[in-house]
C-alpha cells in the first residue's frame, strides 16, 4: 500500500502543472537529494488506520496519513511557502488521488502547522489523510 500511495501522490503532482511549475525543485517521497533546489516538497506515509465497515475485510477503509513538508530559502517572511500551500490546497485537497489495486474515497487537508524558520530556510507542514478502498 506505502507503494501504492507514492506513487499516486507523484502521479497526481506531476499531472498538476501550476503546483508543478511553481515548486520547481520537485516533490520526494521520505527524502530530497541533497542537492535539491529551492523551493522543494517532501512528503510522508505517516502510517494507516482502518475503518472496519459491513461486509469482507477487503470492505475496510484505509485511513493513510500523509505529511507534506515544503522548504523555501527566499527572504520573503514566508510568503513563498503560502502560495504553494494554496496551491496544494488546490491540487490535493478533495481532489482525486488514484493509488492502483485502490479506489480513493477523499483526500482532505487536515491542518497546517506554523511556518518556521531555521538555519536561513522556511519550512512549511501539512497534513492530510487519504482514505482508501480495495478495489
Amino acid at each position: 500500500m506505502i507503494a501504492q500511495i507514492a506513487k499516486a501522490i507523484t502521479q497526481k503532482f506531476n499531472s498538476e502543472a501550476d503546483l508543478n511549475n511553481a515548486l520547481v525543485g520537485g516533490l520526494y517521497f521520505q527524502q530530497a537529494p541533497q542537492e535539491a533546489t529551492f523551493p522543494y516538497g517532501v512528503f510522508y506515509f505517516n502510517g494507516v488506520t482502518q475503518q472496519e465497515i459491513m461486509g469482507t475485510a477487503d470492505d475496510s477503509i484505509q485511513e493513510a496519513d500523509i505529511q507534506f513538508n515544503l522548504f523555501s530559502e527566499k527572504e520573503d517572511g514566508g510568503e513563498e511557502l503560502a502560495m504553494l500551500s494554496e496551491l496544494f490546497n488546490t491540487a490535493f485537497n478533495w481532489q482525486s488521488v488514484y493509488a492502483n489495486g485502490y479506489h480513493y474515497i477523499k483526500m482532505q487537508r487536515e491542518n497546517i502547522l506554523p511556518l518556521i524558520y531555521v538555519d536561513e530556510i522556511w519550512q512549511i507542514t501539512m497534513n492530510y489523510s487519504l482514505w482508501l478502498q480495495k478495489n
